[in-house]
C-alpha cells in the first residue's frame, strides 16, 4: 500500500486510543470507584446475550478490517486511502469498525456485569465521531469526489450524518448508497 497523497484524514490514529480508553476507563471505574452491576446480570440468560452481543461487535470489526487489504488500502484513520472500500459491511454502514466496537464494548458490560463498559459508550461513540468520522468522512468526500459523483450525504455516518439530513440529533439511520454494489472505487494518480 503506498501513500497517495500528503492529504490524510488525521494527524493521530485517533480510533484505537479512544477504545484503549474508554475500556480502561470503565475498568478504573469499576474496581476502584463503584462497581456497577448489570441489571438482571443474575440471569443466566443476560450473560449469553451479552457474550452474542461481544461476538457479534468482535464479528463486525474483523469483517470489515478484512476489506481493506482485499482492496489495497490502508486500515489505518491516520493514513490517506487508496480505495474508497465499499464491499462487505461498508455497503450497509460507512463505520462499521466504530459500530461494531461500540456493539462489543456493550455486549462486555452485559456479559461480564461491568455497567461501566456500557455507560461508556456514549462518551465513545462521540468522541470518535468529532475526533474520526467527521474528519474520515471529509477526507473521504475531498479524495473521492470526482469519483463518486453524489457521494456527499449518501453514506450514513455511524451518529452525525442525520444532522445534514434533517432528521432530530441522536437517530441512528443506515441507508444503501447507490454505489453500494461496487466492490470498490480507486484512484489511479
Amino acid at each position: 500500500m503506498r501513500e497517495p497523497t500528503t492529504d490524510r484524514p488525521s494527524p493521530f490514529p485517533w480510533p484505537p486510543v479512544l477504545l484503549a480508553g474508554a475500556i480502561a476507563a470503565a475498568l478504573v471505574l469499576h474496581h476502584y470507584v463503584l462497581a456497577l452491576p448489570v441489571p438482571f446480570a443474575e440471569l443466566g440468560s443476560v450473560h449469553y446475550i451479552g457474550m452474542l452481543v461481544l461476538l457479534a461487535g468482535i464479528g463486525l470489526v474483523l469483517w470489515a478490517m478484512l476489506q481493506f487489504p482485499r482492496h489495497r488500502t490502508s486500515i489505518r484513520p491516520d493514513r490517506g486511502a487508496d480505495a474508497l472500500v465499499l464491499a462487505g459491511p461498508f455497503a450497509f454502514s460507512r463505520n462499521p469498525i466504530y459500530l461494531g466496537e461500540a456493539l462489543a464494548l456493550v455486549g462486555a458490560g452485559v456479559a461480564y456485569n461491568m455497567a461501566w463498559l456500557v455507560l461508556v459508550v456514549p462518551v465513545f461513540v462521540g468522541l470518535v465521531t468529532h475526533l474520526a468520522i467527521v474528519r474520515e468522512e471529509a477526507y473521504l468526500e475531498r479524495r473521492f469526489a470526482n469519483h463518486l459523483p453524489g457521494l456527499q450525504g449518501t453514506c450514513a455516518l455511524l451518529v452525525v450524518s442525520i444532522v445534514q439530513k434533517g432528521l432530530p440529533e441522536g437517530l441512528l439511520i443506515i441507508d444503501l448508497p447507490e454505489f453500494a454494489t461496487m466492490s470498490d472505487v480507486r484512484v489511479e494518480e
